[in-house]
């Protein structure tokens, strides 16, 4: 098929990549995606696997990153965000409870990442009086980052604890 030995259209995108080390040598390849790279959300979800190469899961908002890896941001609790929140329990066991401080209420995305920064939970939620319930169950005994994002932006973020019941 000429279309796939050419590939070229709507789904194209010219620039660098922004590989972390775009080597030839199979030892020295590295396609991760590094910070700004113009693959990151560029994807869409259209038989897109669930997960990456690395078995994080992909992004479960309309756009996922171009590749075999999906961007996996570094968090940390030092970043600027645009609200403060309680987590509770903490620690937890099966449920967390999220409630921002400023009674926020729009549509989000909560990010779980491990303690090696993988992405391991995401879903879309919508806050009502700025509570998020979280199913946290299926999730290994272990440390947390959980992040609320909104438009790429990150509006809060705290670190929690999944211990056993």
């Amino acid at each position: 098929n000429a279309n796939l030995a050419n590939p070229s259209g709507t789904n194209s995108l010219t620039g660098m990549p922004g590989f972390v080390n775009a080597s030839t040598n199979p030892t020295n390849a590295d396609f991760h995606l590094m910070a700004g790279s113009l693959a990151i959300n560029a994807g869409t979800r259209n038989h897109a696997p669930l997960k990456d190469k690395d078995g994080n899961l992909r992004s479960l908002t309309d756009s996922v990153d171009i590749g075999a890896y999906e961007f996996q941001m570094a968090i940390g609790l030092s970043q600027p965000l645009a609200t403060t929140w309680n987590v509770f329990p903490n620690p937890a066991s099966a449920t967390i409870s999220l409630q921002t401080v400023d009674g926020l209420n729009v549509a989000n995305v909560i990010c779980i990442y491990n303690h090696l920064g993988q992405l391991v939970k995401s879903e879309n939620v919508g806050l009502r009086n700025g509570v998020i319930d979280i199913d946290i169950a299926e999730l290994p005994i272990g440390s947390y980052f959980i992040v609320l994002w909104q438009d790429q932006l990150a509006l809060a973020s705290a670190k929690w604890m999944k211990v056993d019941r």
